[in-house]
């Protein structure tokens, strides 16, 4: 990692996530929108940890949309965090999860997130209120959210969707406003400690006393 961080440029904007390259995590989209970003700003970067069976069309669907010197795939790399808090932001595409262990990561290096508003997990974790509706971009408590993506594989259908546009509009504006990115740091580390160890253990005995109040 040390050699990963002294060798990129971090002067660029920079955008990171982490997954396997595989069909649930929508890394197409992510590829997408930078293109779309890279329109306003040409020396954007999106870093992509991970592997899997998808990486080769990944990388593949770079060179199609022109932006193979805009995304850099690293690979599997166990401990990818100094490298991340280095980024402007982490953004999660994922078509569906369980709940988003990686967007945890994210905010406990007080990382700015922009997340698709996928079943189940970014929506818990980055807003107060999880049963409000995400129609649009909506600057929520904790980090930026998107609607969620289709369930089509970028192979069998290569048409951008809304939220794909929805989703460079959301990293174009975190990149024009400082005090928005300053903004979600701070309040990614605050939402992070509502997952240390003791805040959970407090809330799984008031789940299994029964006095449990999710409000």
């Amino acid at each position: 990692v040390d050699n990963l961080i002294n060798t990129f440029d971090f002067s660029r904007p920079t955008f990171v996530t982490a997954g396997r390259c595989i069909d649930i995590k929508g890394q197409w989209h992510l590829i997408r929108a930078i293109s779309l970003v890279k329109e306003k700003f040409f020396d954007v970067q999106l870093v992509i940890f991970g592997e899997g069976e998808l990486k080769e069309q990944l990388e593949d669907y770079t060179n199609e949309l022109g932006v193979q010197n805009n995304v850099f795939f690293m690979g599997y790399t166990k401990n990818y965090h100094a490298f991340m808090e280095k980024c402007n932001a982490f953004v999660f595409s994922s078509l569906y999860e369980g709940l988003g262990n990686v967007i945890l990561e994210a905010i406990a290096c007080g990382m700015p997130v922009i997340s698709v508003d996928c079943n189940y997990g970014p929506k818990e974790i980055l807003c107060k209120d999880p049963k409000k509706g995400i129609k649009d971009i909506t600057y929520s408590d904790y980090g930026i959210l998107i609607p969620a993506f289709s369930m089509e594989n970028f192979l069998q259908n290569t048409k951008f969707e809304n939220s794909d546009y929805l989703f460079a509009n959301a990293m174009i504006s975190l990149l024009e406003d400082e005090k928005l990115i300053e903004n979600y740091k701070v309040m990614s580390l605050k939402r992070a400690k509502d997952f240390l160890p003791e805040k959970i253990k407090e809330k799984w005995f008031l789940v299994i006393e029964g006095k449990y109040n999710e409000n």
